[in-house]
């Protein structure tokens, strides 16, 4: 097999697997909201994980913009690209173990 064939094997299980345990801790409620009655640790350029309102599921992001009046967080999808408006109280502590990993989303254009 052509190593870069198998880097990219390897890459899409390392991501699988990373979704699949970012699901299991969400059904069990094992992850740490971001805003907290006690302290606020919400700040913009902060990765975290981030409920994607159209289908419920957590997935990587990075928060790009908080708006306190609205209780609302535009955040980036870091493994997919797009952006969305969520609620403040929909943002989780992202695991150190996937803060690290590369983003999968990358900008392209076709000339």
């Amino acid at each position: 097999m052509h190593p870069k064939r198998a880097n990219l094997i390897k890459m899409f299980e390392d991501f699988r697997n990373m979704q699949a345990h970012i699901a299991e801790m969400h059904s069990k409620e094992r992850l740490n909201k971001l805003l907290d009655e006690d302290k606020l640790i919400l700040r913009e350029n902060l990765k975290c994980y981030a409920l994607y309102p159209h289908d419920n599921n957590l997935y990587r992001a990075l928060i790009t913009k908080i708006d306190y009046l609205k209780f609302k967080a535009t955040v980036r999808y870091v493994d997919f690209g797009n952006d969305e408006e969520v609620d403040l109280e929909n943002l989780y502590t992202m695991d150190e173990q996937y803060a690290d990993l590369p983003e999968q989303a990358f900008c392209a254009y076709l000339k």
